[in-house]
């Protein structure tokens, strides 16, 4: 009896107009946190895209000589950060992860190996001709 009596009471507060209106205000908040989250995801990606673009950077450091930890203080960034954007873009090509933070021959051996080039076609920390 109960279960009827909550269905009918149910069906009249959706054809009254203040069930009427309450679905509708429903239906709008859900339209705007739809909207919020797309445009969540839409902040996140570039994010991760933007973290992954630092990390690059801070390989091509660590590839020119400098130790991890030098390229996050020349960044200005804490190390925690640092190793998190290197892993990021290490991801993408796990051989750049191998190099030690204290070792930056390993590292620009790592780039190189990476297939990574610089934008005259050699490799980075390689000797250039006629350049000191």
């Amino acid at each position: 009896m109960d279960a009827r009596l909550a269905r009918l009471i149910q069906r009249l507060d959706e054809r009254s107009p203040v069930g009427i209106a309450r679905r509708s205000r429903m239906s709008e908040a859900a339209r705007l946190v739809r909207r919020r989250l797309k445009a969540l995801a839409v902040a996140q990606e570039a994010v991760a895209a933007i973290e992954f673009e630092v990390g690059h950077v801070l390989l091509r450091l660590v590839g020119e000589g400098l130790s991890r930890n030098e390229a996050f203080e020349l960044a200005g960034i804490t190390r925690a950060h640092g190793r998190r954007y290197v892993h990021l873009a290490g991801a993408a090509s796990p051989r750049l992860l191998d190099a030690s933070s204290t070792d930056p021959a390993a590292a620009a051996r790592a780039t190189a190996q990476s297939g990574h080039l610089e934008p005259d076609g050699t490799h980075p920390g390689a000797a250039h001709e006629g350049k000191p």
